[in-house]
């Protein structure tokens, strides 16, 4: 039921989104006889340009009015030098000059702001793209990679406070590489170069030991022997400066695959991880069995 759900959620903003679209370009018809081509690339441009004044140091609520204040511009341009002195033209001109319009502005925005790529915080939760109880396990989707000396991947966490431990079973595991993973994490805070340690498991079919030992440095990882989704188990065990990583086929016997010292804060996060070899490859991963403490 709670699929459904999801799926009908999903496909009612999805539909909000394109009638917007539609009612966009309807509204520009109206009001100007122009069916406006350029319109998502205008969007785009505005957009664009909000960011490039935020990365120069302006605040959202500064870079807002001067990138309207910019768009308005761009928009008595457009009239004056594209559209006006095509006035009583046949409307395919017009359509056409708008497409020209689309691609002038997408070079603009590419010549001012760069192509990096760019992101914007909206205050959206930092949280997993989806994490959901099945019975009495749970089931996480995410996508973003655990690697290098920046980490994207997505975070199911809670506070620890000095010692601790978290223990889970893996029970599924979709992905193609050795770099989709799963797993549970000791990390000492939610930066994306924070010193961390993580046991887990990936798609290839083997444990995984891998830790950052202080913040903004490389990340370290071997592998072990396989690990049989449904009955494999992992615990990091957290005893001062010292992180100790286990293994178990059948969580009563356990094989330790790696240890760590390490000058971590006294507060810290632990939980569950998903991380695939990329942010745009999303995987899903079936965890059971959690125990944390304390």
């Amino acid at each position: 039921m709670s699929f459904f759900i999801e799926v009908l959620v999903g496909g009612l903003l999805s539909g909000l989104m394109y009638s917007l679209v539609a009612l966009g370009f309807v509204l520009i018809y109206k009001a100007s006889s122009v069916f406006n081509f350029a319109q998502g690339a205008m969007v785009f441009f505005a957009v664009l340009s909000l960011v490039g004044f935020m990365e120069l140091g302006l605040s959202m609520w500064m870079a807002l009015p001067v990138t309207i204040a910019l768009m308005v511009g761009v928009g008595v341009a457009t009239e004056r030098l594209v559209l006006r002195p095509l006035v009583n033209q046949a409307p395919i001109i017009l359509f056409m000059a708008t497409i020209g319009l689309a691609y002038f502005l997408e070079g603009l925005g590419d010549v001012m702001w760069g192509a990096d790529i760019k992101t914007l915080d909206v205050g959206l939760p930092q949280g997993p793209a989806l994490i959901r109880s099945e019975g009495e396990g749970i089931l996480m989707e995410a996508a973003g990679p655990l690697m290098g000396f920046r980490d994207t991947f997505r975070f199911a966490y809670q506070t620890l406070t000095d010692d601790g431990e978290i223990t889970a079973r893996l029970d599924a595991l979709t992905g193609t590489v050795g770099e989709d993973l799963a797993g549970v994490m000791i990390r000492e805070s939610l930066a994306p170069d924070a010193a961390y340690v993580f046991v887990g498991a990936g798609a290839d079919g083997t444990f995984r030991f891998q830790r950052r030992s202080v913040t903004a440095g490389e990340t370290v990882w071997r592998r072990s022997v396989g690990s049989p989704l449904g009955r494999s188990w992992v615990r990091l065990l957290r005893q001062g400066d010292r992180v100790v990583a286990l293994q178990s086929l059948d969580r009563l016997s356990w094989t330790q695959i790696g240890s760590l010292s390490m000058a971590m804060s006294r507060t810290a996060v632990l939980g569950l991880v998903v991380a695939s070899r990329s942010a745009d490859t999303p995987i899903q991963a079936a965890f059971g069995d959690l125990n944390v403490i304390p």
